[in-house]
């Protein structure tokens, strides 16, 4: 059973179970090891290049962008850049990732505009789980290379979890002082 299967019920009902990744964070040395470079070269290779992952991207863009469930997140987008801006992450994903790249503070970073307005690991899911897998099973690839595929990406589901909980929680804090520091003024 790959990684794949937790992916499968994305459009309700109860979440499928995932196991705990026993690596220190996303894209960790180990899983770029077990995961990216096989016997047979990297994933990027095995997909056919550039080419090949230049129309999955922009397949896999086109498909989050008119997904309803989406949409809101891909408002007032530039669609060429944000597919230039995967194309990028999918290469560096699917070769080596270099040792100094930040992943989780990166994607916190150019995301909390959107993690605030509710972007969260449910989107995750849609995005590759759906969109992304689609994008590789229209091209014909097999679950063997979509399983491969989507374990490289799964880890940065925690960072969307993880950060959609604090962007919830930095909306709330305001809140919570502001009502105390009034409760606190109107006893005076």
């Amino acid at each position: 059973m790959g990684f794949l299967t937790t992916f499968r019920n994305t459009s309700g009902g109860s979440s499928p179970k995932r196991t705990r990744s026993k690596s220190p964070g996303p894209f960790s040395r180990s899983q770029q090891q077990q995961h990216q470079q096989q016997e047979d070269g990297y994933l990027l290779d095995r997909l056919g290049g550039m080419p090949m992952l230049n129309s999955i991207v922009n397949d896999f863009v086109n498909r989050s962008g008119t997904d309803p469930r989406l949409i809101p997140f891909y408002e007032g987008v530039d669609y060429r850049i944000l597919s230039e801006h995967q194309k990028r992450f999918f290469a560096m994903a699917f070769t080596k990732v270099p040792e100094t790249a930040h992943l989780e503070l990166v994607i916190k970073k150019r995301h909390q505009h959107l993690f605030v307005k509710g972007l969260n690991e449910s989107h995750f899911d849609i995005m590759v789980g759906e969109h992304l897998v689609g994008a590789l099973r229209d091209r014909g690839f097999n679950d063997a290379v979509i399983n491969e595929a989507t374990t490289i990406i799964a880890p940065l589901r925690k960072v969307f979890e993880k950060a959609a909980k604090e962007a919830s929680w930095n909306g709330r804090v305001p809140t919570i002082l502001n009502m105390r520091s009034q409760a606190i003024t109107s006893n005076s």
